[in-house]
This record gives structure tokens, C-alpha cells and sequence, in this order.
């Protein structure tokens, strides 16, 4: 047995020797050695195992370690010792080796080793032999035979071996001193070989330095015996316990994992087959129809019509199409060959760049962008799959097209496929060549300042631990609401966001950042994507973990949520072509969207359009949309996210879908609830390509209920149609009396606008206005319409948002204000006499007050009749101006009139409310006392100027109640969805017996006053009413007509039915001379269609 360990220990020697030898040069010594228990063919086939497949770096080394593994394997077959046939020198080698000496440490050796090693030495004869056997007559110096004999990490420290005590002298088998180790290889040495062992004193040329022969055969094995580590026990217990953590550290990974699955599949199972299942569902929508908008006699006004628009969604565009394929290609390498024209244009040329490109020009790309890559190459070639690209970019050195010349040869067929499909297009929806690649690059560069915005506004929260959306609030909900810039969470936020990217901290500067980061800075959208690039850049070089992994994943969110109306109501030809071959316009796809028709444009301030909503609307719907589905995946949410969650929810429920319209003013932004529908949808489990996708659940659209108006059709059209055959007549009129060429050139112009109020249930049968508009060229020119210096966009029957040529004075129409107050404070004021000379000046007042005749002295009866200024100046001062008022505010002025569309009841009367508040913005203006402190202020309120605005649909108001006694809240909207309005009015108080007095006046006013006209006679109609003329004399500046013309009142007469007022904007001709005129062409155009 002891020639057998010897044989062993000999053959393990040659073999690590040998492998040490055919390590490759540079190679890293990776030794390890295995000391067990079980035995010394247990130790020796674990060195055996480890040496061979650790240590061997090389063929030619495991082919000696094959020829090691078959001699311990022959020696230990023999009966009789192999040492007998080996050289002396080997022998004596091996017997030192073998153990012979006593070791002065028995726990470090292993336990069958160290009972066996005595009995081992005594059955071979071997003996301790000389202190130097020299091999070729020369001592081998120690660091020679820790070169060539067992590599230094397996020969453990000096005094390792037994017969060595400790010292400077080397070993048996062991390694020479420390100081003679390289530096590097004494911090190699493995760990748990380096136990220190007593033993007999070490010198020089010590037991075991002569190399021996394994059995007699193959090369010397330099330090024979047993070797360090094959003793060496120390370090077992450090090892074991490498490996107790090790397996610790895998043990809580496992549990760890163990518990995560648990988690899953047990607790969370429910919920994560409801998002698997989730995640094969595909949700169509479908459209639904909005509410017809009818007349009080159901004729239509609006109502949806079938139509298609055509779609655009540029993540399918890119992936599909080469323009696309080659723009974000090379992106990804971070060159920029243009925009997707130029992409087009050049192709050709594009890929033969892209085919010069190597491996190596690619090597800096990160793992994400490669896979763009290798797709968008994919793509441009005929590839089966990535695989070969994938090969050729990890290991190929040769250029893209040198090795797959076949896959794109055909590519230029695909590019002139595709100009022919953009061309074929255009032509079928009348654009000019190129316009269409040009408009889905404008929708693309929209959607590159989109997805650099929200990756600029993602950085700036990563610091605070915010969310994208939750930067946009703080930046823009406080730049709002706090008037000092850079004040509060918003100052701090930003001072922090600087600091950390090294930006300056100065008040201008920080506003500017945050400009940039809500997208409000810049002058245009090329500006702005310019100022992001920048920052971003910048961002990028000073705190890159700031944007790490963001643009990727918010480019595939943005362009896979983010679909762009291309073009609406296209004709069936474009349906047609794009539905028959799909694939040659990817990226664009047609959708039935009904289009909103308006039958004969009636009225189209009032009824109002419909509109889709604004790119600031539709960025803040992706923003909320995007934070919504970020929050729904949480499995726990706190109760700050939880309020945000059901805050964002809520605000998505109010906002306006890409693809959908809503009402955008009119009756169609009031009644928005009603008129609008609800989406239908059906849902379908996608299956796999061989099987048909199964239909699951089927939502049918609810369509929008139906809203009816008060509005007559035809008296509207009828009164249309009369403003403009009335100014037609007034300026016929004018002409003969000399008028100038100012007033002629305004008549020619109509500004006028007309109310018809049925004082039976307050309803308004008629709301006209001129100048006016139609649906179609307000969509095509809005621009124009609001450059307008008419300006046609207004309603000149609400009078509101006026320019102050156009300020709504109601003129002598208001006089009868002052009456009512006179009469209520004394009934005598009906005959009290009062005198007009053509003038009067106030007490204390600068300048004297003019009227258009010397009437001398008359009752308040005639004053009414000719439109005495002069009495009403007397009268008003004595009255004073604070009664005047309060008997204005008690009939209504000085608040909106009630109507629908532009205000809502409040405590007392009405306040502006609604989207249509500009239609009445300014016309209902009366100066409180406090503010009117000039002599003349109640002079100048009793005529109807300076201190008081007003609309005609007011006045008809006041007319009304002078003819009824009831001050009607008027009534536009007079059914929705199936239920009624309730008609509404209030009573202010009547002086006693002072309705008839003033109706005997008004009546006077259309037979002999100033709307008399023997020609145009309106008593034949039963009118009764009073005419007004009033001065905008900021009119001066612009060079039109000063002067409104005025007629208000109510017909018939003895039995009033509707009450009117008509008013003429710088018509430059009193009231009499304009506007009776314009009522006495509707009242012969609609004889036997008014009813009385």
C-alpha cells in the first residue's frame, strides 16, 4: 500500500507539474486542491478530478492528465510494491514523502492518512535518507521547483509537510520560503493549504528536493512525496464553511423565490389570470351618434351623419414602412438623415450607407437599442427571422451588405411600391405630391416633442420621487394660481432641480427651466423640441441616471397610445383604397366617425359647432391616461396614491377621447350631457394565427338624446332676411335725405341684431343677428372670420363682446325707465309740463346739453312721443341718479338676461355661467351711485348713455313687462331629452295706472312720433314701442358711424303677444330711419306666419 499512496502521490505530482506546463501563456493559475476523509484513494481521485477538470487549460495537458488517470490504476493492481523497480533517488523520494517523519501536528492531517503513513514507511524500508540528494549533482533552488513542480497556490506554506519544523528551508513536497514566492503568488495560495505543521528542522537540500520517477516511468516528478496540501488539513473547516454560505445564500434566494411564486400563483393568483387573461383581449370602440338639435316645430337644425376620417398611428407607420424603417434605423445609431420626405426621397442611398456598416461601428449600442436595431434591418431585408443579423453583429467583421446582399436586394422594389401607394393616395384626397408624408412628419415631430417633454418632465421627478404628471400639475397649477414667479413648492422644486443638474439658480433662469418643462416657454413648437433636445443633452452628460431606460419605454408608450385624425369625412374613393390593399398604408386605417351636419346654417352663434379637442387637451388626456394605467397596475396603493388614482379617474371620466367631438359653443357646449352619446365596444380574446379570435362581450353606442329650441325656422330665416331688406330701405332713404358716404357705406353693411320674444311662456322664437357665417366657412377660414372688422363671429341681438365703436347704449329705449320711476315716486309727472329749449345745462355742469328740437313745453306723454332729451335732463336731476338706478337693477339691468347659453340663476337674479358667456360679455353694464360722480350722471343715464349697456333681448324683456306687467326670464332651450323647460318670470312693481298711460304713449310714438312713416306705416300691425338713438363716440377714432338706431316695443297693441327690439350698430341714422324699418319687412314677410 505504501508503494501504492507513493505511486499515487507521484502520479498526482507529474500531472499537476504537466498541467502547469500547458497552461497557455497569461493564463490565470486556477489550481484548486480537495482534501477528504474517506480515505487515501478517496483524497487522491478528488485531486485527481479537481486537477483535470480545473487545472487543465489546454488539449495537450489533458491528454498527460489522461495518461496520470490509468497509473494509479495499474500500481494499485500490483501485489508486490512498484517502488522496487523505481530509480533510487525516486524511492527515496517517495519513502521521505510518504510520511515517514512525525508530524508535530496529527489533527492537520486526515485521520486514515496520518494511522497509515507509519506502517506505510515500514513495510517499504525506507528510511530518513540523506539531508541532499541533489538531482545532476546540483541542489534545485525552491523557487525553480515552485516553478516546476506543483503550481505555488497548492504547495501551502513552508513547514506544511511533515519533517520540516518552522523555518525558512523548505518542505517536502512543499514550496520554498515565503520570501522567495513571487508577491502574487503568495496571495494566491489556496486557501485552507496554508496550515502550519511542525516537524523535524528544515535546512537546505531537505528531504524530497531530487526529483523521482512515478513506478519507474514518464519525466521526473519534482517534490515527490506527499504533497503540502495532501496533509495539509488546516483550511478544511474555512472551506466548509465558504461553502455553508454560499449554500446559505442560495438557500434564502430559493426561499425567496419560493415565496414570490407562492405570492403569485396562491395569494395573488386571482388577479394575475385576470391580467393574463387581460392581455389577450383587443377592445374596439364603437361610435356612437350625438342628439339632433331641433326648432320649436321639430324642424332639423343639427344632427350627425354618417362619415369616415382616415387615422394615423405612427408606431405602425414606422415598423411598416421604409420611410419609417430607415428614419428610426438610424436613430437608433444616433444620426439624423432627415425627415421622413428626405427619408423617402433618398432611400436608395440611405441603405447604401447602412450596408458599409461593420459590427465593430456598432458595438457601443446598449442591448435595447440593438433589438430596435436588428428589427428595423429585419424589416428593410426579406429575413426570416433576427437570427442572422443577431450572429452577425455579435461575431461578424465583414460589412452589413457583404453578408446579406440577397435579403435586400428587392428593397428598392418595396421603395417605389411605396411612392406609387403615397401618390395613388394623395390624388384620391386632392393633396398636391409630397403633402402627405410632409403631414405625418409634422404628427411625427408633435409626437417627438411629446415624448421628450414627458422624458424631461419623468428626469425632473426622479429626484423628488415624483411622477411625470405630478410635475406638470405642481409646475403649471401653481404658475397659475401664485402671481410672484418661482414662489413656493414650485420655487423649491425648481432651485433643487437645478442644483442637482448644474443649471443657473437665478429667478429668470428657473423660469426658463420650468418653461421648458411644461412646454409653455418657447415661442412655436419648433422652439420648444430645439430647447428640449438641448436640455436634454445636457441632462444626459451631468446626471445620465436621471434618463436612464426613459425615452425607450415613453416612445413605445407614446406611439402605441397616441392615434392622429388625419383627415375627416374623407370620400367613399379613400375608403375604398386604403380598406382594399391595407398593407401598402401602414399606419393609416379608416374609422366611421359620424360628421355633424347643420341644415341651412341657421343661427350658427346660437346653435353652436361641434369641435375636437385641442392638442393641450388631447396631451393632457394622454398624460392622465397614461398615469391612470400606471396607477391601476399597483397592487397596493397608499391613500396618496389612492386619492390621486380616484382624482385621475375622475378627470379622464370629464375629458374628451382622441378621435371624439363635443360641443365647442352654442347650444352644443350647453347641452353637451344630453347631446352626447356613449361609446359601444365589443371585446374579443385573440387566439392563435390558426384560429378565429372569439367575440366576447358586445356594448352597442347610446346614442345622444335630442334637444328642442324655441327658435322658429322660418320667422328666423324670415328676420334674417329682413335686416337685410331693411337696411336696404334705409339706405334708399338716406341717399334721398343726403346722407354721407360713411352712413351709405354702413347700411351697405348690416350690423344689426334682432329679438322676437312670445310673451306667453318667455319663449324666443326669433334671435337674429348679421352679420353672420355658415358651418362650412367657419371650418375653412375661422382665422378670417375673427380678423373681421364686422366682426361676424358676434350676436349683436346679446350685444356682448363688443370693441368700443360698437358699445351697446340703449339710448332714448331706456327712457321709459325713467318714467316708471317718475310715475312710482308722483302719478302727476304724466301732465306736469316741462320746457325745452334745445338745450340744458346742469348745475355745475361744464357744458350745456343738446336735443335734436325745441319742443317747448310738453308732458312726459309727448316728451315720450318725440324723444324729448331736454325733459327727460329735468326730469332725471330731479329724480336724481340712486332712484334711477334702483329702478334699472329692479327691472333687470345690470346683470345678464337669463338666457340658457350664457348665464344661471343666482340669489336676486343672474350671473354669467357656461361656455357662451362672451355672447352677452359687457351688455349688461350699470353704474352703481358710488361711481357716478360727474353733474350730469343722471342726465346722461336718463337718455340711455355713458352709465348704462344694454342687449335687445333685454329690452324686448322690458317691453314685455311694460306690456304684461311680467319681466320674462327668457326661454331658448325648451325641451331636452323628452322634458319641458318650465317657463319663469318675475312681477317687479307697476306704478297704478301707469301701464295704460305708457302703452297711449308708445302707440303715439308709431302713429305721429318718431317712428311714424306713412310709407312703411307699423300701426297697421298694432305696434307700439319707441325708437332710440345713441352715441358711441369712440367711434371717432375708427372712422365709422357714431350713432346706433334703436326700435323696441311689443305687438299687438291692445293684446300683446311678442315684444321685439331691434338694434343697428353704427348705422349713422336715427332709430325711426333704420331699425322700424327692418321690423316693417319682417311683419309684411311673415303676415299670417306670426301668430297673434
Amino acid at each position: 500500500m505504501s508503494a501504492c499512496w507513493a505511486a499515487w502521490a507521484r502520479a498526482a505530482a507529474r500531472c499537476c507539474g504537466w498541467c502547469a506546463a500547458g497552461r497557455k501563456p497569461g493564463e490565470p493559475r486556477r489550481w484548486t486542491w480537495t482534501t477528504r476523509r474517506a480515505g487515501t484513494r478517496a483524497a487522491m481521485a478528488g485531486f485527481r478530478a479537481d486537477c483535470c477538470w480545473t487545472a487543465c487549460r489546454s488539449r495537450a495537458a489533458a491528454r498527460r492528465c489522461r495518461r496520470w488517470r490509468a497509473a494509479p490504476a495499474r500500481c494499485c493492481s500490483h501485489e508486490r510494491t512498484a517502488l522496487d523497480r523505481a530509480p533510487a533517488g525516486g524511492a527515496a523520494h517517495d519513502a521521505a514523502g510518504a510520511g515517514l517523519a512525525r508530524p508535530a501536528r496529527r489533527d492537520a492531517v486526515p485521520g486514515s492518512l496520518a494511522a497509515a503513513a507509519p506502517v506505510r514507511a515500514a513495510r517499504s524500508g525506507a528510511a530518513q535518507l540523506a539531508p541532499q540528494l541533489a538531482h545532476g549533482g546540483r541542489a534545485r533552488s525552491p523557487a525553480r521547483r515552485g516553478e516546476r513542480g506543483f503550481p505555488v497556490e497548492l504547495l501551502g506554506r513552508p513547514g506544511a509537510g511533515p519533517g520540516a519544523a518552522p523555518g525558512s528551508a523548505p518542505a517536502p513536497g512543499g514550496p520554498a520560503l515565503p520570501g522567495a514566492l513571487p508577491r502574487g503568488d503568495r496571495r494566491r495560495a489556496a486557501p485552507g493549504l496554508s496550515g502550519r505543521a511542525g516537524g523535524a528542522a528544515s535546512r537546505p537540500g531537505a528531504v524530497g528536493d531530487r526529483p523521482g520517477r512515478a513506478c519507474g516511468r514518464g519525466r521526473p516528478a519534482v517534490g515527490g512525496g506527499y504533497p503540502a496540501g495532501a496533509l495539509a488539513h488546516g483550511g478544511g473547516p474555512v472551506k466548509e464553511a465558504r461553502v455553508l454560505r454560499l449554500a446559505l445564500v442560495l438557500a434564502v434566494l430559493s426561499c425567496v423565490l419560493v415565496g414570490r411564486l407562492f405570492q403569485m400563483q396562491v395569494v395573488e393568483g386571482a388577479y394575475w389570470r385576470r391580467e393574463a387573461f387581460r392581455s389577450r383581449l383587443q377592445t374596439q370602440s364603437l361610435p356612437f351618434h350625438r342628439g339632433r338639435i331641433l326648432d320649436r316645430h321639430d324642424t332639423l337644425l343639427a344632427q350627425d351623419e354618417r362619415a369616415w376620417d382616415v387615422l394615423f398611428e405612427y408606431r405602425t407607420f414606422r415598423r411598416g414602412h421604409p420611410a419609417g424603417q430607415l428614419l428610426e434605423a438610424y436613430a437608433v445609431v444616433g444620426q439624423a438623415p432627415g425627415g421622413l420626405p428626405a427619408c423617402m426621397d433618398q432611400a436608395e442611398s440611405l441603405l447604401a450607407g447602412m450596408l458599409r456598416w461593420r459590427p465593430s461601428d456598432l458595438a457601443a449600442l446598449r442591448s435595447g437599442a440593438r433589438a430596435d436595431l436588428l428589427y428595423y434591418m429585419r424589416q428593410l431585408g426579406d429575413f426570416a427571422s433576427s437570427l442572422p443579423l443577431r450572429e452577425w453583429l455579435e461575431s461578424g467583421q465583414a460589412p452589413l451588405g457583404a453578408v446579406f446582399a440577397r435579403e435586400f436586394a428587392r428593397f428598392p422594389e418595396r421603395c417605389a411600391a411605396a411612392r406609387d401607394a403615397l401618390r395613388r393616395l394623395e390624388q384620391a384626397l386632392g393633396m398636391e405630391q409630397g403633402a402627405l408624408l410632409a403631414e405625418i412628419e409634422r404628427q411625427r415631430l408633435e409626437l417627438e416633442r411629446r415624448v421628450r417633454g414627458l422624458a424631461l418632465r419623468e428626469a425632473a421627478g426622479r429626484g423628488a420621487r415624483m411622477s411625470a404628471y405630478a410635475v406638470a400639475d405642481l409646475l403649471e397649477a401653481e404658475a397659475e394660481a401664485e402671481p410672484a414667479p418661482g414662489d413656493g413648492r414650485r420655487r423649491e422644486f425648481l432651485a433643487a432641480l437645478a442644483r442637482r443638474w448644474h443649471l443657473a439658480e437665478e429667478p429668470s433662469a428657473l423660469e426658463v427651466l420650468a418653461g421648458v418643462l411644461t412646454g409653455t416657454g418657447a415661442a412655436d413648437e419648433e422652439q420648444e423640441r430645439l430647447d428640449q433636445g438641448r436640455l436634454l443633452r445636457h441632462v444626459e452628460a451631468v446626471a445620465p441616471e436621471d434618463l436612464e431606460d426613459v425615452r425607450r419605454g415613453l416612445i413605445r408608450e407614446v406611439h402605441s397610445s397616441r392615434v392622429i385624425r388625419l383627415r375627416k369625412d374623407v370620400a367613399f374613393d379613400v375608403v375604398d383604397l386604403i380598406e382594399q390593399d391595407p398593407g401598402a398604408y401602414p399606419g393609416l386605417f379608416v374609422v366611421e366617425n359620424p360628421h355633424r351636419d347643420y341644415p341651412g346654417s341657421l343661427a350658427p352663434q346660437i346653435l353652436g359647432l361641434v369641435s375636437a379637442p385641442s392638442e393641450r387637451e388631447l396631451r393632457r388626456y394622454q398624460d392622465l391616461r397614461a398615469e391612470e394605467r400606471e396607477l391601476a397596475r399597483l397592487l397596493e396603493r397608499t391613500p396618496d396614491q389612492e386619492q390621486r388614482y380616484a382624482l385621475v379617474r375622475g378627470e379622464l371620466a370629464a375629458a374628451v377621447a382622441p378621435g371624439e367631438v363635443r360641443g365647442g359653443f352654442g347650444v352644443e357646449a350647453t347641452c353637451e350631457e344630453t347631446l352626447r352619446g356613449a361609446r359601444g365596444s365589443f371585446v374579443v380574446l385573440s387566439e392563435d394565427e390558426e384560429r378565429t379570435p372569439t367575440e366576447l362581450t358586445y356594448q352597442p353606442p347610446r346614442a345622444g338624446q335630442d334637444v328642442r329650441l324655441s327658435l322658429d325656422a322660418p320667422l328666423q330665416q324670415a328676420a334674417e332676411q329682413a335686416i337685410l331688406d331693411g337696411y336696404a330701405l334705409a339706405a334708399e332713404e338716406a341717399a334721398v335725405h343726403g346722407y354721407g358716404a360713411a352712413v351709405l357705406e354702413a347700411l351697405a353693411q348690416p350690423r344689426c341684431g334682432f329679438v322676437l320674444l312670445d310673451l306667453e311662456d318667455g319663449s324666443v322664437p326669433v334671435l337674429a343677428t348679421a352679420p353672420s357665417f355658415d358651418v362650412a366657412e367657419y371650418r375653412r377660414s375661422y382665422s378670417a372670420l375673427a380678423a373681421d372688422p364686422a366682426r361676424p363671429l358676434r350676436h349683436r341681438a346679446l350685444a356682448g363682446n363688443f370693441s368700443a365703436a360698437q358699445t351697446p347704449y340703449p339710448g332714448s329705449t331706456f327712457k321709459l325707465v325713467v318714467a316708471v320711476e317718475a310715475l312710482a315716486q308722483d302719478a302727476g309727472w304724466w301732465t306736469r309740463p316741462l320746457r325745452c329749449e334745445g338745450q340744458y345745462q346742469p348745475a355745475g355742469a361744464a357744458r350745456a346739453l343738446l336735443c335734436e328740437g325745441v319742443h317747448g313745453s310738453l308732458s312726459m306723454r309727448a316728451a315720450i312721443e318725440h324723444s324729448c332729451n331736454v325733459y327727460f335732463y329735468r326730469l332725471a336731476e330731479t329724480l336724481g341718479y340712486g332712484a334711477l338706478e334702483r329702478r334699472a337693477r329692479l327691472l333687470g339691468f345690470g346683470q345678464p338676461c337669463g338666457l340658457e347659453l350664457t348665464a344661471r340663476p343666482r340669489a336676486g337674479g343672474f350671473e354669467p355661467s357656461g361656455p357662451n358667456t362672451l355672447l352677452e360679455r359687457g351688455a349688461f353694464l350699470l353704474r352703481p351711485a358710488e361711481e357716478a360722480r360727474e353733474r350730469a350722471a343722471a342726465c346722461h343715464l336718463a337718455i340711455g348713455q355713458s352709465y348704462v349697456t344694454t342687449s335687445p333681448l333685454h329690452m324686448a324683456r322690458l317691453y314685455g313687462w311694460l306690456a304684461t306687467g311680467k319681466l320674462w326670464t327668457p326661454r331658448l332651450i325648451q325641451e331636452q331629452a323628452g322634458a319641458p323647460s318650465a317657463p319663469a318670470y318675475s312681477e317687479p312693481p307697476m306704478p297704478a295706472g301707469a301701464g295704460p298711460l305708457l302703452i297711449q304713449a308708445m302707440q303715439d310714438v308709431v302713429r305721429s312720433g318718431t317712428a311714424a312713416d306713412p310709407e312703411h306705416d307699423l300701426s297697421v300691425f298694432g305696434v307700439a314701442g319707441k325708437t332710440g338713438t345713441a352715441q358711441a363716440l369712440e367711434a371717432r377714432r375708427s372712422g365709422e358711424p357714431e350713432v346706433h338706431g334703436w326700435f323696441a316695443g311689443f305687438f299687438p297693441a291692445d293684446a300683446p303677444r311678442y315684444a321685439f327690439a331691434i338694434l343697428c350698430e353704427n348705422a349713422g341714422v336715427h332709430g325711426g330711419d333704420s331699425a322700424n324699418l327692418v321690423l316693417y319687412c319682417f311683419l309684411e314677410a311673415t303676415d299670417g306666419l306670426v301668430p297673434r
